[in-house]
């Protein structure tokens, strides 16, 4: 799980991309990125998280966004029908464990 807070913008996005990289460079099972602690959103983090998604081949990926500043933008641009959003990291939990397993592409 990756967590963020306070402001994702043109100045903090480079590290909240290099943060996710480097989890995803790990190759995990399953990645949730906790924005629930987020103020504000603006569109380069959106894409840091469809970058994510284009990342995860065999990763169960879901976004943590509860809120104005971090599920409004995402529903606003049809985010949440492509990435798993849930209002709690329990949730999230709960629906990776429910969800079946992603498939990775053939070589």
């Amino acid at each position: 799980m990756l967590s963020a807070s306070g402001v994702i913008d043109l100045a903090t996005t480079p590290h909240f991309a290099h943060r996710v990289n480097e989890v995803l460079k790990q190759r995990p099972a399953a990645l949730i990125i906790d924005l629930s602690h987020v103020e504000f959103m603006s569109a380069v983090g959106i894409d840091v998280l469809v970058q994510a998604h284009h990342a995860t081949d065999t990763t169960a990926y879901a976004v943590v966004a509860d809120g104005p500043a971090t599920a409004r933008p995402l529903r606003l641009t049809g985010l949440h029908t492509v990435i798993a959003i849930y209002p709690s990291v329990a949730e999230a939990r709960k629906g990776l464990r429910t969800a079946p397993p992603p498939s990775a592409e053939p070589p």
